[in-house]
């Protein structure tokens, strides 16, 4: 049966343009929704009392009933007013978000993934911490400090290797070393903190669940951050059952129905838990390990 399936994100992007020429291929209607297009380009209307809506997108307008799912790809803000007065642009903002997040919350298909767990995404700090509320029994989670108190850090870190990145991402992993605990470093924390763990040695698992499907890949690589190596190979792997279903208890408690957890393999044999990705890329993933991602990804999305 044909479904009608938006793909929030844009035709520049490599991952949503393979989900929407797939879908048109096996015959479902698929249409982009690049949230930058809106209000201008792009409209919705939305009557709470009866919850109906309506999404007018350039070259379809769809009733909020008629969409059976959103593949959550990217979320690329919404187009300012540029009116000349401020206080109006302010307005104009937030009532253009305040629609938008109705349709996020309220459009009643199914969601891969959905408001909540981009939120949690946009939240690391706390999503790491609902994950340790899980109590996994056999996936752990590297000891750790969000800061951007100098002092506190110093009281943190140990004689042990630590490493670092951004609270949010948008770099790669760094090795923490001793220049960087001197004071004129540290005084840069004053513009913004960040995320502090100990590190684990071993191999890198990138674990995609989909559904009720798990998929593990094995990544080798020399590099720190995977993400520096232009070498690096992906391995199809399997990994313990009741390591599996811990992954797909943390997708649950992340509101993930779809994901790609970073894990890692530690050298004593430990699995330790860093993130899960609500949209995370695949398509390199799945041509070194040959796993049918994508298919499995279509399957549930149109299911």
């Amino acid at each position: 049966m044909s479904k009608t399936i938006i793909v929030l994100g844009d035709e520049t992007d490599e991952h949503a343009a393979a989900i929407y020429f797939l879908l048109r291929d096996k015959g479902h209607q698929a249409y982009y929704f690049d949230t930058a297009d809106y209000p201008q380009r792009v409209s919705l209307s939305f009557n709470p009392l009866t919850l109906s809506g309506m999404l007018n997108l350039p070259e379809v307008s769809l009733q909020w009933s008629e969409i059976d799912a959103v593949y959550w790809r990217c979320f690329n803000g919404f187009s300012s007013s540029d009116l000349e007065n401020d206080d109006q642009n302010y307005i104009a903002k937030n009532d253009s978000r305040s629609l938008l997040e109705a349709f996020f919350k309220l459009c009643p298909c199914k969601w891969v993934n959905g408001y909540e767990g981009y939120l949690l995404h946009q939240q690391k700090p706390y999503a790491f911490h609902l994950v340790n509320k899980l109590n996994l029994k056999h996936i752990k989670q590297p000891r750790t400090l969000i800061v951007n108190e100098p002092a506190d850090l110093l009281e943190f870190v140990d004689d042990k290797q630590y490493i670092f990145k951004p609270v949010q991402g948008g770099a790669h992993t760094e090795v923490l070393t001793a220049e960087m605990l001197e004071p004129e470093c540290l005084e840069n924390l004053k513009y913004a903190p960040i995320t502090v763990q100990e590190k684990v040695s071993g191999g890198d698992i990138r674990v995609f669940v989909i559904g009720d499907k798990v998929f593990s890949i094995k990544i080798i690589s020399q590099e720190l951050d995977f993400r520096d190596d232009q070498n690096v190979i992906c391995e199809a792997t399997n990994l313990p059952v009741e390591v599996q279903r811990e992954c797909q208890q943390i997708a649950s408690v992340l509101k993930l129905a779809w994901t790609g957890i970073d894990l890692r393999l530690s050298v004593d044999g430990h699995y330790y838990y860093f993130e899960a990705n609500p949209s995370p890329m695949f398509m390199g993933f799945e041509e070194m390990s040959t796993l049918p991602l994508t298919e499995s990804f279509i399957e549930f999305l149109t299911n």
